[in-house]
């Protein structure tokens, strides 16, 4: 997506990575280890259910997912929802 707050391009990774206004939210160098670095220290083995306020590109959700969790998603910005059906993981 190109418009002047939100765009998605390739990590140096090749997964794809988010900017809002210019900033990344995501890392530019590999979105999907830093998610899974993430969670890992904030959802335990075994965790049932994990709410996540901002959806980014789902990197973070997945890897929660990975973990046997189900995650609910809560995102305020509708531009955000659509890239990450549109262009997430």
């Amino acid at each position: 997506m190109t418009d002047s707050l939100l765009r998605i391009e390739a990590a140096r990774s090749g997964a794809p990575t988010l900017l809002w206004r210019g900033r990344h939210l995501l890392s530019a160098y590999d979105p999907e280890k830093e998610a899974e670095r993430l969670v890992s220290g904030a959802v335990p083995e075994g965790t049932s259910v994990v709410v996540i306020l901002g959806v980014g590109l789902g990197h973070h959700a997945a890897a929660a997912a990975r973990r046997g969790a189900r995650v609910i998603v809560v995102e305020r910005r509708a531009e955000m929802m659509d890239a990450a059906r549109r262009d997430g993981v």
